[in-house]
């Protein structure tokens, strides 16, 4: 039998995977990610990448293929038996982030660009996990393909092998949920003459709800949610009569949809793992937590998942970092998936209500509420995932107390200028790998302080691993040409100070996933150390 090694062996090249993979190539750690499947999903599925899941592609240096294949929503209209009830629009996301829209893109594009942005062939198709051994140093996998079994010997096993995880059940973990017995049909067909070409369209009325959605090009996603049809009088196969039918009758009247490229169903359920790490096998995706469709929440947390590991197993791999900075994970997105399995759960019983006087009722409060644009722009930053962070960790509320700013804050996409005068985005450090340790200063600060706080993160850097990347931000234009310089910023646009609340002589440390480390006063040298030591062990 065939015996290899690598460092950290994906099973599982959908979203989840795919998005591992392109991190860990991003950060040089030696990789191989494989698939049961005999080539990539035709189906589409998931189809909305959220607001911050686009920051992560961005992290990746993914954003302008999405942005070019995926159809920009930028608004939500909502009826009520087929009169409009409220407009939700994206815009008023606009100072929270670059990506105020909601990217519709099928599942299968969305794993194309994935893994073309990965080096050719490097996803090995037509092999299954079929055992694993946990050693002191690693995981012996033994891999079945079309013609030979292989052992596999890596660092870390990474399951993102979705709801059915063979990794899960091979370490006999719980996962553990029930179903919500709602039952939903779903295709993308093609829809001539239609009424909602551009914009996402929610209609609900006591029969059900419809959910409308273009892709870019000439297919549309519909969602279907029948009342009537629930339990044993939901049809066994979706076709296009049923499909049809069912669109008839919370509609009110028939659409012209033919041509379809997929039909399926599905009946709403929720599963979350009991832990999400067993010594050097770690679960992301739906390998870990799998809920309900409502606000298209599950790939976009796989892809957070996948950017929040990816550079712990790079500072473990490259940095020899204690195994025990992996913990981190489970404690920082095991909660916010709880969080979306409790919300999309409640979602699903209030949208899914049948008696006429609550849906009225329902409708009523929804119009009220969300007219106003303050209550909107909170639902929608909680939608898209704008809202989720790390600040409620014991670490966090330990580095509260230390410096009245909480650790595991958002960072957004912030946009300052070189000193050579050219336009950068932060996350474009970000991209190395390492940590940034920027200082807010002015430019007397930065002609004073650089070359000695340079050559203390170089002694850090010799002693720690070399994970901190110093960068001077300066609040404002220099009235003298700072010369060539590749760690000196100008935070000419004000995003650095207005969006993360930065005052003069302030120091911050964003991790490589775009959240704080640790935001205090440069004079605080003993809270940025507690912070490093208290992350990093």
């Amino acid at each position: 039998m065939k015996q290899t090694r690598t460092e950290v062996l994906i099973i599982g090249a959908g979203p989840t995977g795919l998005m591992l993979a392109n991190m860990l190539h991003t950060y040089g750690i030696n990789f191989r990610i494989i698939d049961k499947k005999q080539g990539p999903s035709r189906y589409s599925k998931a189809l909305g990448v959220h607001p911050r899941a686009m920051e992560m592609m961005e992290l990746a240096g993914l954003y302008p293929s999405f942005l070019q294949e995926g159809f920009l929503a930028k608004h939500a209209q909502l009826y009520s038996n087929n009169q409009p009830l409220f407009r939700i629009n994206f815009s008023l996301l606009n100072k929270d982030t670059s990506y105020s829209f909601l990217t519709i893109i099928p599942q299968r594009e969305t794993e194309f660009l994935l893994e073309d942005h990965l080096p050719q062939r490097k996803v090995e198709r037509a092999k299954r996990l079929v055992d694993l051994t946990q050693e002191h140093n690693g995981v012996k996998a033994l891999i079945k393909g079309p013609n030979e079994e292989e052992e596999i010997s890596a660092r870390y096993l990474i399951g993102c092998d979705g709801a059915h995880s063979a990794t899960r059940k091979l370490l006999n973990m719980p996962f553990e949920g029930k179903s919500e017995e709602v039952s939903v049909m779903l295709g993308d067909v093609k829809l001539k003459q239609s009424p909602f070409k551009e914009y996402l369209n929610l209609i609900s009325n006591k029969n059900g709800l419809l959910f409308v959605a273009p892709f870019k090009g000439a297919y549309t996603r519909i969602i279907v949610i029948d009342l009537n049809k629930q339990g044993h009088h939901f049809p066994s196969n979706v076709t296009m009569d049923t499909f049809r039918a069912s669109i008839e009758q919370v509609y009110g009247k028939s659409l012209s949809i033919e041509d379809p490229y997929w039909l399926s169903s599905l009946t709403t359920s929720h599963r979350h793992a009991a832990y999400y790490r067993d010594r050097n096998v770690i679960l992301a995706g739906d390998a870990a937590h799998v809920h309900n469709p409502v606000g298209g929440q599950g790939m976009n947390i796989g892809f957070q998942d996948a950017v929040n590991v990816a550079w712990k197993l790079a500072y473990v791999i490259k940095n020899n970092f204690q195994p025990t900075l992996l913990d981190s994970y489970q404690i920082e997105r095991k909660p916010i998936a709880a969080d979306i399995i409790n919300k999309t759960s409640r979602m699903i019983n209030v949208i899914s209500i049948a008696q006429p006087w609550a849906i009225q009722t329902r409708n009523s409060i929804m119009k009220l509420l969300l007219q106003r644009p303050f209550l909107q722009k909170k639902v929608m930053k909680n939608l898209s995932q704008l809202t989720h962070d790390y600040t409620n960790t014991e670490y966090s509320r330990r580095i509260l107390q230390l410096t009245g700013n909480p650790a595991g804050v958002r960072v957004p996409p912030l946009h300052v200028v070189t000193a050579t005068w050219e336009n950068k985005n932060i996350y474009e450090l970000l991209r190395s790998g390492k940590c940034l340790l920027l200082f807010y200063g002015n430019e007397h600060f930065f002609q004073v302080k650089q070359t000695v706080l340079q050559k203390a993160m170089e002694i850090f850097n010799e002693k720690c691993g070399n994970i901190l990347k110093p960068v001077f931000l300066l609040d404002n234009e220099p009235r003298e040409a700072l010369g060539e310089t590749d760690d000196c910023f100008i935070d000419l646009y004000d995003e650095a100070r207005e969006k993360l609340g930065l005052q003069l002589y302030d120091v911050i440390i964003i991790r490589p996933d775009a959240h704080t480390l640790v935001h205090t006063s440069i004079r605080n040298v003993e809270a940025v150390k507690t912070a490093l030591r208290g992350y990093f062990n």
